[in-house]
């Protein structure tokens, strides 16, 4: 079964896939610990704009997803999967972006 296939509608990550799952939570891990110790000085909506911004500048150049090739979206797909299993699974918890919207609006 490769990437592309799904089960149960979700996408199928193989199982050698997992080092690359770990060292995405590790990461998340070491950020969250920094953002404790340090934390920023602008609310988290405003980080969230900056962030966003700098993809679409710096990351992208302005680029939309569909001027990439399939195989870079793929790789893209599959980040994404482990980043959304983040929002479930990882340690410690981010902020609910729900929540962090309404308190900022």
């Amino acid at each position: 079964m490769t990437t592309e296939q799904m089960t149960e509608g979700h996408l199928y990550i193989p199982p050698e896939y997992d080092e690359l799952r770990d060292a995405i939570f590790a990461l998340w891990t070491v950020l969250e610990k920094r953002r404790a110790a340090y934390p920023p000085p602008i609310s988290e909506f405003r980080q969230r704009q900056a962030v966003l911004q700098n993809i679409d500048d710096e990351v992208l150049s302005g680029r939309p997803f569909s001027a990439f090739s399939a195989a870079h979206l793929k790789m893209l797909e599959l980040l994404i999967s482990y980043w959304r299993e983040l929002e479930v699974d990882g340690e410690p918890q981010a902020p609910e972006p729900d929540d962090v919207l309404r308190r900022e609006r």
